[in-house]
C-alpha cells in the first residue's frame, strides 16, 4: 500500500479539517497528501509518510522508527532475516491467536482500533507463580 492510500483511508475516519487545524496547515495540503503523486512534478508536496521514509533511507537510523512507535504506544521489532520465518504449521496457530485477541473482536470492521481503544496489557505481577 502506498503512503497516499494510507492517508486516504485515514481521512475516511478522521476529519481533514481537524487535522489541518491541529497541524496549522491548509486543508488543501491535507487533501493533496491523499492524492497519488505526480512523478513529473518537480515541486511535489511529499506527504509526512513519504518524508519519514526518505529520512529513514537517508539516515538508515532506526531510532526514528523506534521514536515514532514509542509515541504511538508501541514498539518496533525488525523482521527476522531468515528465509523461512513462518513455517506453514504455525499459520493456523497464529490465526487462532489473532482471532482470539481482544483487539480483533472488540474493533468494528468499519473502523480500525485507535490507540485509545486498545485495552492495557495485564500486569506481569498477576502472572507470577502460574506456570
Amino acid at each position: 500500500m502506498h503512503s497516499f492510500q494510507v492517508i486516504r483511508e485515514v481521512l475516511q475516519t478522521t476529519s481533514a479539517k481537524q487535522i489541518a487545524a491541529d497541524m496549522g496547515l491548509s486543508l488543501s495540503l491535507i487533501y493533496k497528501w491523499a492524492e497519488k503523486p505526480d512523478p513529473a512534478a518537480a515541486t511535489a508536496s511529499h506527504n509526512p509518510l513519504d518524508r519519514m521514509d526518505q529520512l529513514l533511507k537517508s539516515t538508515r537510523d532506526l531510532r526514528l522508527i523506534h521514536w515514532l512507535c514509542q509515541r504511538s504506544g508501541g514498539f518496533f521489532i525488525r523482521n527476522p532475516t531468515t528465509h523461512h520465518t513462518h513455517p506453514e504449521y504455525l499459520i493456523p496457530a497464529t490465526n487462532g491467536v489473532v482471532e482470539s485477541s481482544p483487539i480483533f473482536w472488540r474493533s468494528s470492521p468499519a473502523r480500525p482500533p485507535t490507540i485509545a481503544s486498545i485495552p492495557p496489557r495485564p500486569s506481569r505481577s498477576g502472572l507470577a507463580g502460574k506456570n
